[in-house]
């Protein structure tokens, strides 16, 4: 199923909200009538199940960023019925934040359940994967070479 332009709203409210720090429009973005809502960001160690922990995983994110660019490709959906859907995809991010001297940024694999509700979809579940250590540092040595490198001819 490919991501309808109705999910792809949801995604482009979500990374906007996040881009702005506007937290009250990114939960605008969940299922409010969802008594366990489910969270797993990459740089916690414990899943948030439940509305006290997003909302605290949330209020501590908004204390630590100073600013947040998100982006996300490679969608693939999978129908859990009728009204809800899994979406994969990747997710980068670009971080500043507050009192570190550099930005940071990284790269996620992303799992999403989205519930059809009157207004539209709207997130219930949410787990960010980071790579493997050996994915990541691969990746990290490919960042290093030259660019022109790679056109070089074989031996």
């Amino acid at each position: 199923m490919p991501l309808t332009p109705e999910l792809a709203a949801v995604f482009d409210t979500v990374r906007d909200a996040w881009g702005r720090g506007d937290f009250a429009a990114i939960e605008a973005c969940w299922d409010g009538d969802d008594a366990d809502p489910l969270y797993q960001a990459e740089e916690e160690e414990h899943v948030h199940l439940g509305w006290a922990a997003v909302r605290d995983y949330w209020r501590r994110t908004a204390a630590t960023n100073e600013c947040i660019r998100v982006t996300y490709s490679n969608f693939v959906t999978k129908p859990l019925g009728a009204d809800q859907v899994l979406v994969a995809f990747d997710m980068h991010f670009d971080l500043k934040m507050r009192g570190r001297p550099k930005p940071i940024g990284g790269d996620n694999r992303t799992f999403a359940i989205l519930r059809r509700h009157p207004g539209g979809w709207r997130f219930i579940s949410w787990i960010e994967a980071p790579l493997a250590p050996i994915l990541y540092v691969r990746r990290l040595y490919e960042l290093s070479a030259d660019p022109e490198f790679d056109g070089a001819p074989p031996r």
